[in-house]
């Protein structure tokens, strides 16, 4: 039996669905009435998990534009409008920091692509601030790795401890730079905690992705404050967001938008002849379900009805619904975080070289050569150890809280 909590959740997504599908699929009436028809069969919803379930899914300066809001929700207006202004003063706030840390790479000559974030904001809407602001996700080449994080490090940004090994040029090092892809870095700046994803390369999964060369040789150009900046190509940013919109289930309604307006623009610029791969095709065909949009169906005209749709479907909205009631961590990934976490990598590639990377980093976790509080590395035997403490550690925990004895 489904529960009351359910309900609503289910109710407060269909809802945002609804009104994705007026927005971005031609005002199509049917959408409209069975939104209204919706709204008015269930009235005891509250506003405020619908406004918490629209801010989870990084949809409230999105919402704040469509000037036809007050129609659909004009109990939730001024509360969008609240939050988008501070997000988009938060968003100025990263430009500015995406700015500076271009000048000063690009000055020391070292090559750099800016992508996600603000760079995505101006690539597929000219605009700094509509997607928000959140992580600075910063690619480079893995042979200007330790140089990139000294330079980083110049200008306030320290290495989070208990991620990977502090010496990156050990052993331990060199394993984990080839069973990761990412690391990251944090600061503190005007009372705003700033946070480097650091990549080395796209995904886990690096087959179907560009290495950091050829998405060099494809980059785009903006201009931040007078500071030019570099990020993907329109077609890498579109290959990379169905990648990583498919890495985490589906789960972000914000990411089905950016892929709607990457297409758009690849459309409009007459960018559209490349082959999809079979993951690119699961996600452009929900994206579909989610907006109706005219340029999903356009950019997928010649290809063939998907049997796997309603699936993954089930699968994207189960996913939002976790993301919704997941509580944020303050600490450290425990066994069933990674193993969800190696699960979702593991899916979404078909290549052996990339399925054996992704096995061999979630048998022998890099975070456990290094001690999350004090930030020295560890030598195998030690990791070792800990790893299987830790093990044994959650094991117990999730055993207790699941009463698997009783």
């Amino acid at each position: 039996m489904i529960s009351l909590k359910k309900m609503e959740q289910s109710y407060y997504q269909q809802i945002t669905i609804y009104i994705l599908r007026i927005i971005l699929g031609n005002n199509n009436k049917s959408y409209k009435r069975k939104f209204f028809y919706l709204k008015n069969k269930f009235t005891n919803y509250s506003k405020y998990e619908l406004l918490k379930f629209l801010k989870n899914q990084g949809l409230i300066i999105f919402f704040s534009e469509y000037k036809s809001l007050d129609k659909y929700l004009p109990e939730l207006r001024n509360e969008i409008s609240k939050i988008a202004r501070e997000e988009k003063i938060g968003s100025l706030i990263i430009a500015n920091t995406i700015k500076n840390l271009s000048k000063i790479f690009h000055s020391e000559k070292i090559p750099i692509l800016i992508f996600k974030g603000i760079p995505l904001s101006l690539q597929i809407t000219n605009k700094l601030s509509s997607r928000g602001c959140g992580d600075i996700d910063i690619f480079v080449k893995e042979e200007n790795i330790i140089e990139v994080i000294n330079l980083l490090k110049i200008n306030g940004f320290d290495r989070v401890y208990g991620y990977l090994p502090k010496d990156l040029k050990s052993a331990s090092g060199r394993y984990s730079l080839k069973v990761r892809n990412e690391l990251p870095l944090k600061r503190t700046i005007f009372n705003q905690k700033q946070i480097i994803d650091l990549h080395w390369s796209l995904c886990k999964s690096r087959y179907d992705l560009p290495n950091f060369e050829e998405a060099w040789q494809k980059k785009e150009s903006y201009v931040i404050g007078g500071q030019e900046i570099y990020t993907l190509g329109i077609r890498d940013s579109l290959v990379y967001a169905c990648y990583n919109s498919a890495k985490g289930n589906w789960d972000s309604l914000k990411n089905i938008i950016d892929i709607n307006l990457l297409v758009k623009k690849i459309i409009t610029h007459n960018k559209n002849d490349f082959k999809i791969n079979a993951l690119m095709k699961d996600t452009l065909d929900l994206c579909y379900f989610y907006t109706n949009s005219q340029y999903i169906s356009y950019f997928l005209k010649h290809n063939k009805s998907n049997p796997n749709i309603k699936k993954i479907i089930k699968i994207s909205r189960k996913s939002q619904i976790k993301f919704f009631n997941k509580k944020m961590k303050n600490s450290k990934l425990n066994f069933w975080d990674y193993k969800d976490i190696f699960q979702k990598n593991l899916r979404i590639t078909n290549n052996f070289k990339d399925k054996f990377r992704i096995i061999l980093g979630f048998i022998l976790l890099p975070s456990s050569f290094n001690d999350p509080i004090t930030g020295k590395d560890k030598n195998l035997l030690q990791a070792i150890l800990d790893q299987t403490k830790r093990l044994i550690s959650d094991l117990k925990l999730f055993i207790k809280n699941s009463n698997f004895l009783s």
